[in-house]
C-alpha cells in the first residue's frame, strides 16, 4: 500500500466506507462485470476529486491506465510522494512521504511508523523539501510501465518518485546510486525527513 499499485481485486481493502470507498468498490464491480466504461468514468471523477488521500489517488490512475488510459501532459509527472528503500544487511528500510502530508516508515526490524496529516510541522517541512527534490528527479527518469517492482537485493538502493503515469525509479548498488549526481539530493532529503520521524517516534529519557 505503499506504492498506491494494490491490485484492483484487493482495492478496496476494507479499512474505510462511504465516500471514495465506495466508489472504489463500484468501480471494481463495474470492472468485473465487463462494464469497463462506468469503472473508468468513476476512476476519472476520483481523480478529479480534491481532497483524498494521495494513494487514492496513485490507485485511481493505476487502474485507469491498466484500461489504457493515460494521464496528459501536465498531469503525468506531477509528484504525489516519494520512496526510498536502504539496505539494511539483507533488509531495507523504506520511507515515503506523500503530497497530502502523510508519511510511512518501515524499519527493516519491523517498527512501523504512520504521521498522517500535516498536523506535524517538522515533518511537513521536512517531506515538502524531499518531493521539491523528487520533482526534479521525475523529470529524468522515464516511467515504470510494468504492473509489478523488479526485486530489490540486498545491499542494493530504490529511489521512487509516484506520479499519475507511474512510479519513476531507479535501483542499484547503494554506494553506485549515491554516487550518480540526481540521486545524491534525493537520498539526502529523504536522510533528513527519516531523521525528524525517528526522533518524534522515540521518547525521550525523561518520558515515563
Amino acid at each position: 500500500m505503499l506504492f498506491g499499485n494494490v491490485p484492483l481485486d484487493e482495492w478496496p481493502t476494507g479499512q474505510g466506507a462511504g465516500g471514495v470507498w465506495e466508489r472504489f468498490t463500484a468501480a471494481r464491480q463495474a470492472y468485473e462485470a465487463s462494464d469497463i466504461e462506468s469503472a473508468v468514468r468513476i476512476w476519472d471523477d476520483i481523480v478529479a476529486t480534491p481532497g483524498l488521500e494521495s494513494r487514492q489517488y496513485l490507485q485511481a490512475w493505476g487502474f485507469l491506465r491498466q484500461t489504457g488510459r493515460q494521464p496528459p501532459g501536465d498531469v503525468a509527472k506531477v509528484v504525489l510522494g516519494a520512496v526510498a528503500e536502504m539496505p539494511f544487511g539483507p533488509a531495507h528500510d523504506v520511507l515515503a512521504a506523500y503530497e497530502d502530508g502523510s508519511c510511512r516508515y518501515l524499519n527493516h526490524a519491523g517498527g512501523v511508523v504512520v504521521i498522517e496529516g500535516r498536523s506535524i510541522e517538522p515533518v511537513c517541512d521536512a517531506a515538502r523539501a524531499w518531493l521539491d527534490v523528487a520533482r526534479a528527479l521525475a523529470r529524468l527518469i522515464g516511467h515504470w510501465d510494468q504492473p509489478d517492482l523488479p526485486v530489490l537485493p540486498a545491499g542494493h538502493m530504490r529511489v521512487m518518485v509516484l506520479t499519475p503515469s507511474g512510479p519513476h525509479f531507479g535501483q542499484g548498488p547503494q554506494q553506485q546510486m549515491i554516487a550518480q549526481a540526481p540521486v545524491g539530493p534525493f537520498v539526502q532529503a529523504a536522510t533528513r525527513l527519516l531523521s525528524v520521524v525517528v526522533h518524534l517516534a522515540v521518547p525521550s529519557s525523561g518520558s515515563s
